[in-house]
Formats: C-alpha cells, sequence, structure tokens
C-alpha cells in the first residue's frame, strides 16, 4: 500500500535541470520521482547562467523553490580560508547563507526530512534540529561517488607538485566530513555497488545497512539511433568522445588520448577525426583542435546527433568514479564503445560481447584499428549494447528505490521515534 505523501526539503549542489551530463541526469530523474509521490521544497545553486532557465522547469515540482547564485570568487575565497584554517575547501565552496536560509524557512513550514544531492550538501542537515524539545532532522545523502578519493586521485596523478599536496589534504578533510555525514544521516546513497564498498571500507563503524546504492538510469527511448539523425561533419570515420570539458578527468583523457594513441591511429588512418564534444572547454582542450583531424565543438544543444554519427564512442578516463552516464548514453545510441578500465567500473556490461576495455596506448590502438577495419564486427557489438541498456539500466527502477529509501527512513521519525 502507497504510503502518504510526506514533506521533503530537497537541496541541490547544481542546478537538476537540464539532463545534459551525469549528475544532472541522475538528480533530475530523481527529483521527478521524488515529486511524483511527495510534496517538495526544492533548493539548488546556480553556478552557470545557461541554467537560469531552469526555474521555470522545476518550479512546478515544488511548493517552494529557491535558486541561489554561486559566484566562483566568494567561493574560491571561502574555499582557500577553509584550507588555511584546517577545513574542506568543497564544505566551504557549497557553504551559503541563502541555501541555509532556504533551508530554514523549509523547516517553518514544516517537513519530514531533507534529501540532499552530493557529500557537501550534506552540512546543511547535519546542524540542523527540528522540533520542541529540539532533535536532529532526519536526512539522506546522495553521495553518488567518494569524492574524498577522487580528490586524492587528481593528488595521485599530479605526483610531486604543490597542487597534489592540496589535492592530498582536501581528500583526507573531505573524508573526515563525509563519515560524520554518513552517521548523522538516516542513509548514504551511492550510484554502484562498487562506490559503495568504497565507502565502507573507509568508515567500517557505519551502522550495517546505512549505505545502500540507487544506481543511474539510462532513458532509451529518447536515446535511440532510429529517431535521432546524425550531425553533418562530412565523410570519413569519426571518433567521439563526450563530457563537460573543464571537468579535469575529462580533460585529462582528451589529453592523454590526443597525445598516445591519437598520432598513429591518424597515421595510419588520416581521415580519421576525433570529436570532444561537451561544454567549457578549457584553453588546453580548445587547443586540441589544432591537432590534424580534431575536432572541439564547446557546448552543443544535444549530444545525440554527435553520437547517432560515431563510428566508435571512446572513454579513456585514467581517473573516474562510480558510472560514467557517458558509457551508458553510447551504449543506448548502438555505439561501439571503448573505455578504459577505470571507465568500466559500475558498468553492468560484458567487455568483449557489449564494450571493449584498452589499457595502454597500443591496446587503444589496436581496438580501434580493429573496429574501423570490420564496421560489422563493431554494428554488432552496438546492437549488443543498446539490449543490455534497455534490459538493465532504467529511470523507473531507480526513482522506485529512491523512494522506499527515503518513506522507509522518515516514516519513523513521522512516528516519533529516530531511524
Amino acid at each position: 500500500m502507497r504510503r502518504p505523501a510526506m514533506r521533503i526539503v530537497c537541496l541541490f549542489h547544481r542546478t537538476p535541470w537540464p539532463p545534459d551530463k551525469g549528475d544532472k541526469l541522475r538528480a533530475w530523474h530523481l527529483l521527478r520521482a521524488l515529486a511524483s509521490r511527495h510534496e517538495l521544497d526544492v533548493g539548488w545553486f546556480v553556478d552557470d547562467p545557461a541554467d537560469r532557465a531552469a526555474e521555470s522547469v522545476i518550479a512546478p515540482l515544488a511548493r517552494a523553490h529557491a535558486a541561489i547564485p554561486l559566484k566562483r570568487l566568494p567561493a574560491l575565497l571561502r574555499g582557500a580560508s577553509a584550507l588555511a584554517s584546517g577545513g574542506s575547501l568543497s564544505i566551504a565552496w557549497f557553504r551559503h547563507r541563502g541555501m541555509r536560509r532556504f533551508l530554514a524557512e523549509a523547516l517553518d513550514r514544516g517537513i519530514d526530512g531533507a534529501y540532499v544531492f552530493s557529500g557537501p550538501m550534506a552540512q546543511y542537515p547535519t546542524f540542523a534540529s527540528v522540533g520542541a524539545p529540539a532533535r536532529a532532522l532526519p536526512f539522506v545523502t546522495d553521495f553518488v561517488d567518494v569524492d574524498s578519493l577522487k580528490w586524492r586521485d587528481y593528488a595521485a596523478h599530479r605526483r610531486l607538485s604543490a597542487l597534489a599536496l592540496l589535492h592530498a589534504c582536501e581528500g583526507r578533510r573531505l573524508a573526515v566530513f563525509e563519515g560524520v555525514a554518513a552517521r548523522a544521516a538516516q542513509a548514504a546513497l551511492f550510484v554502484s555497488e562498487a562506490e559503495a564498498e568504497r565507502f565502507r571500507a573507509l568508515n567500517p563503524d557505519l551502522p550495517a545497512g546505512r549505505v545502500k546504492v540507487v544506481e543511474n538510469g539510462v532513458d532509451a527511448d529518447c536515446l535511440d539511433p532510429a529517431v535521432v539523425r546524425p550531425v553533418a561533419v562530412g565523410d570519413g570515420p569519426l571518433i567521439v568522445f563526450t563530457g563537460r570539458m573543464d571537468y579535469p578527468p575529462n580533460i585529462d583523457a582528451v589529453r592523454w588520448f590526443v597525445d598516445h594513441p591519437w598520432p598513429d591511429l591518424h597515421a595510419v588512418c588520416p581521415g580519421l577525426r576525433f570529436a570532444i564534444v561537451g561544454a567549457e572547454p578549457t584553453r588546453t582542450v580548445r587547443r586540441l583542435a589544432c591537432r590534424a583531424g580534431i575536432i572541439v565543438t564547446g557546448r552543443v544543444a544535444d549530444i545525440r546527433p554527435w553520437l547517432a554519427r560515431a563510428d566508435i564512442a571512446i572513454a579513456p578516463l585514467r581517473i573516474a568514479r562510480g558510472v560514467q552516464n557517458k558509457l551508458l548514453e553510447a551504449m543506448a545510441m548502438a555505439r561501439p564503445v571503448v573505455a578504459s578500465p577505470a571507465a568500466l567500473e559500475g558498468i553492468d556490461a560484458r567487455p568483449g560481447e557489449d564494450l571493449l576495455c584498452a589499457r595502454s596506448a597500443d591496446e587503444w590502438i589496436a581496438t580501434i584499428r580493429g573496429l574501423l577495419e570490420s564496421p560489422e564486427k563493431g554494428k554488432r557489438m552496438g546492437e549488443r549494447a543498446r539490449a543490455r541498456v534497455k534490459e538493465r539500466y532504467g529511470w523507473d527502477a531507480a526513482g522506485n528505490r529512491l523512494l522506499e529509501i527515503i518513506e522507509t527512513a522518515f516514516a519513523g521519525d513521522r512516528e516519533g521515534r529516530r531511524i
């Protein structure tokens, strides 16, 4: 039997729309799932002017809402001050009185609990209280990935540099907060069992069952190559990488690919092109377009035409956490996918059947050449990939899982007992 509707405040570190990248895809679909059954107050930070139009889309889902500007310079100053005084850059970056005020107003209106998206956003409900006598606010944190380990990965790739030391320091400090937040929450959510296991290993004292998994999904009807017209970019085979191009792991991935496998691939196939498709390319990424055969698109309205045109989709990530939606999207579009071991972690697919894995530059060269020389092999692999995604991944299942966790967590508090 369906439980009665609850009043839930939802806090997001970024605008949960449009669903055009990994964290926004997850945020949007899970927000819609919550709104389908419960009454929501929704607050989010706006750090990109292009996201201002989202308010008109999100507002109808909410009883109350707030789009709070997050300006880069003040956030950077808060983060630098925190690092200098023993705190976490990430926590300080997303510390904002506007979000505290929105949560306080939601508490005044009356709520049953909070859902917060991204670890640093857990600072808000962790230190909030409700009722008289005061009691802790029940909440669920969707960490998605173990962000503290991502900072440690950054440090490992930078090696002996001042930036590596800063990244390692942030990783340690953020890990401490993640543990505190998970102990205060009713549930700590992660995108894959692999990420959940890492978090359990870092926090072995957490109560059994506190750490849970809510996987990502794919809209296979939207990502259907039969209904998408490929982008017109001339003749010849095309390799595509998709992702936001001011994100350090994506920058590292395309730089490595261009510096290592690409020269040999382009030498044996001069008509081959490599398209880097994604918003906000840094100067480093834009300069790659000076190399023969490389296209840097910048922001595109829709990545599907690029995937529809691609002969091969790649993910040569050396730093990766959680589930790479770029892989699921390419698979749903029936593209043959080549990915690094790091990118494949968390994807429930069969290497060699549904997609291909490559490690060294030589493996990347051989794997891509094999697909280029045997288009039928790639076509069959793409068909298997799409079938796998349709069978295994769906946003309805993810939304229902989140609803089950939230309703169980907050129901006990409604009855006057802390879960």
